[in-house]
C-alpha cells in the first residue's frame, strides 16, 4: 500500500464512517503490523501510476489517482485487497494478484 493509500484509509474511516482517530488506530495498526507493507512513493512509482491512470481511466472506469498509486506500487507476488470493482478489473488486466473483499452491500467486485 502506498503511503497515500494508508492516509486515505484513515481519512475514510474517520470522515465517512464517523470513527475517532483512536478507534482507527486500534483497528488499522494491527492490520498494518500483520500484513500490508506501507511503501514510500518513488519517482518510478509515480510514473507508473500516471501511466496506469492514463491507460485505464474513463468515465465508465473512473480509476482514481490514489488507486493508480496502489496498483503501481504492487510488486511481483503481491496481492491487492479491494472491494472496488474498478481496481479489481484494472488489477486483473495488469496481471496482479487479488483478494476480493465484500462491499458495504455484501457484494464482491466482478
Amino acid at each position: 500500500m502506498p503511503k497515500g493509500g494508508h492516509a486515505e484509509t484513515i481519512d475514510r474511516l474517520c470522515r465517512l464512517d464517523d470513527a475517532s482517530i483512536e478507534e482507527v488506530v486500534r483497528f488499522v495498526e494491527p492490520l498494518v503490523a500483520q500484513h500490508p507493507t506501507v511503501r514510500p512513493v518513488s519517482a518510478e512509482t509515480a510514473w507508473r501510476a500516471g501511466a496506469i491512470r492514463a491507460r485505464f481511466y474513463s468515465k465508465q472506469t473512473p480509476l482514481s489517482l490514489d488507486d493508480s498509486f496502489l496498483l503501481a506500487s504492487a510488486e511481483q507476488g503481491d496481492e491487492l485487497a479491494t472491494a472496488d470493482p474498478v481496481v479489481a478489473r484494472t488489477a486483473r488486466e495488469l496481471g496482479l494478484g487479488l483478494v476480493l473483499l465484500r462491499d458495504t452491500s455484501g457484494r464482491l467486485p466482478s
